[in-house]
């Protein structure tokens, strides 16, 4: 089956919530199986952070055994990084957060983003993780692990396609 990833928009962020919940509806509808991201910016609570999103894609009728969180610079406009991404602390924060709810947090993040902006991420390397590199090869087999995170930890790649963003996933984990 085709996984369909939604990002649950936190309060503030554009566009509203309603995307999220009509996006979800649309890829239910088509038969897909949905997995909800949000964003962890380092000037918001983790652990609200976490239970907005969570809140959000239950409102959406998802029942999430995965909550994706996206952990890297937050740089809009493409000339200067406006968020540097999640602490040590707040991932700590979410990964709590998630597992007090029975959800297993999962980072989608890049090797450039742990090796530049989280020194410590050997910490997190327990967590499956979902990697983002742009090699145009669909394989989980071709991703380039972060040094001390094993390969079984990993849970996706995303790619590029003809410039589309794709994503491969382990099926095991992802059904």
């Amino acid at each position: 089956p085709d996984v369909v990833v939604v990002r649950m928009y936190l309060p503030g962020e554009l566009p509203p919530q309603s995307w999220s919940i009509d996006t979800v509806a649309l890829a239910l509808a088509a038969g897909k199986i949905v997995l909800p991201i949000f964003w962890l910016y380092s000037t918001f609570s983790a652990v609200d952070s976490v239970q907005q999103a969570l809140d959000l894609a239950r409102r959406a009728e998802l029942a999430p055994k995965f909550l994706l969180g996206d952990f890297e610079t937050y740089n809009p406009t493409g000339h200067k990084v406006e968020d540097p991404g999640p602490t040590t602390a707040q991932i700590r924060e979410a990964v709590a957060e998630c597992q007090s709810q029975g959800v297993e947090l999962i980072p989608y993040t890049g090797v450039w983003w742990l090796q530049g902006y989280l020194p410590d991420y050997a910490e997190f390397a327990g967590l499956h993780v979902w990697l983002e590199q742009y090699n145009n090869v669909p394989d989980l087999d071709s991703v380039t692990m972060p040094v001390g995170w094993p390969r079984e930890r990993l849970w996706g790649h995303q790619y590029s396609a003809d410039g589309v963003d794709m994503d491969v996933f382990d099926a095991r984990i992802a059904a």
